[in-house]
């Protein structure tokens, strides 16, 4: 009789059964539990029911969801202070012209829309940019320079 090692891991067998609806999940899982224990003498086994993997890929499920939902929510908030820098430098950099827009009667709202339609127009440009970057950035050097 040879010893066992530590680290070899005992031989998995799955068993399926079907039963009838007629009997809950609960009473068939307790006659195989009281089955298997006569035959084996002990509790050396696990009986998982389709209940209880669903419930457990579910609760996956909703971990994953969260996670995705909490990068796309980073992802706006990185994108919003981006916007937010290139405003305010766009503010900054036009003081005066903001001025002689208000000394020519230009009203608080005129020069808002301006703003925000700068910012929307940044919005368009940096979406409809994606592309076109990507593809400058994965051009091979050497074809790129024989290209002139």
């Amino acid at each position: 009789m040879s010893a066992s090692r530590p680290d070899t891991v005992p031989e998995t067998r799955h068993f399926y059964f079907a039963e009838s609806l007629e009997k809950p999940v609960e009473e068939v899982v307790g006659s195989v539990r009281r089955l298997f224990v006569a035959r084996h003498g002990q509790l050396d086994f696990q009986i998982t029911s389709q209940q209880q993997i669903l419930q457990i890929l579910g609760s996956i499920l909703g971990v994953l969801t969260f996670a995705v939902a909490a990068l796309g929510g980073v992802s706006l908030l990185v994108g919003g202070v981006g916007i937010l820098t290139i405003s305010t430098i766009a503010v900054t950099e036009r003081t005066s012209e903001i001025g002689l827009l208000r000394a020519l009667g230009a009203e608080r709202g005129h020069v808002l829309a301006l703003f925000l339609a700068e910012a929307v127009a940044v919005i368009i440009g940096l979406v409809a940019g994606i592309l076109p970057a990507r593809r400058a950035a994965r051009l091979d050097p050497l074809e790129a320079l024989r290209a002139e």
